[in-house]
């Protein structure tokens, strides 16, 4: 962690007060952003998480009256996201399977000598800094999504696999389905039967949806006809962009869909009316 990175409050839930006092020594010394706060029982540490904002909790397993294990479950109820490191001389397959069903973050043996110190400053470094980048993504997802409710045309959102996972209000008029029948759905459900404008299906892997997926580039302008569940035919204008995750890989497209039936029949119309006049004058 960098000494521009935020601050890190950790907590050590030990039994034994000198050990916690010398493992936040040397957790401070590893690095000067991490400040530890000791508790020398789980009842101490939960009352510390409630009154507290604790970034990672560090736990020895064998403690009296309770175990470490105990003490996660009780943090998972109220806090199912807050970063847990098992810390324990005490290991066995037995207690890291049962600390991995029971959502620990991280699990690691005591040790002699400093390096465990280093070591179990990385797990806490690595596992907070994954919860803030968590966090922030969903708290990006959630602002992008409020704006997008805002806009005037249909947008909608889709996941990897291509089923909706956002769709504003008007893709209820573009689409022709509720919001609840949306989330239920993926692009390329055969009820909406795209096809080209001249009628013709469209091969899955030239689906929109699947060009800005598999190749990572937005898409602009692209026109194909949907049949809405009642029979009614609708032409849409369809761009699209990828959304990435934190590893820079394509997470979801978002794609805006617009109506110009009208004026595809219009131009239709047109190419017809200028055809035979074209004719007439022939």
């Amino acid at each position: 962690m960098n000494s521009t990175a935020a601050p890190v409050q950790v907590l050590h839930v030990d039994d034994d007060p000198d050990f916690a006092d010398m493992t936040a020594t040397f957790l401070g010394r590893e690095d000067d952003r991490m400040t530890v706060r000791t508790a020398t029982a789980p009842d101490e540490g939960l009352q510390i998480v409630a009154d507290s904002d604790i970034d990672c909790i560090v736990s020895d397993y064998d403690m009296p009256r309770s175990n470490g294990i105990e003490f996660l479950k009780r943090i998972r109820r109220e806090h199912p996201e807050l970063p847990f490191i098992l810390y324990t001389g005490k290991g066995s397959e037995e207690i890291a399977a049962e600390a991995i069903s029971a959502g620990v973050t991280g699990y690691l043996q005591k040790g002699s000598g400093n390096d465990q110190y280093k070591l179990l400053a990385n797990r806490i470094k690595n596992a907070v800094s994954a919860k803030r980048s968590a966090t922030e993504a969903e708290q990006s997802r959630h602002r992008l999504e409020q704006i997008l409710k805002t806009v005037p045309s249909c947008v909608v959102q889709l996941n990897y696999e291509g089923e909706f996972v956002f769709a504003n209000d008007r893709a209820v008029e573009v689409l022709g389905l509720e919001q609840p029948e949306l989330r239920s759905r993926a692009y390329n459900d055969p009820e909406w039967e795209i096809r080209d404008l001249d009628g013709n299906p469209i091969p899955e892997e030239q689906l929109p949806f699947r060009q800005v997926r598999d190749t990572g580039e937005p898409l602009y302008g692209f026109r194909h006809t949907i049949r809405w569940p009642d029979g009614t035919e609708k032409v849409l204008l369809v761009n699209g962009a990828p959304l990435y995750d934190e590893n820079g890989t394509v997470d979801r497209v978002i794609f805006s869909l617009t109506d110009i039936t009208e004026q595809w029949e219009y131009e239709e119309r047109l190419e017809q009316t200028t055809a035979r006049l074209e004719g007439l004058f022939e």
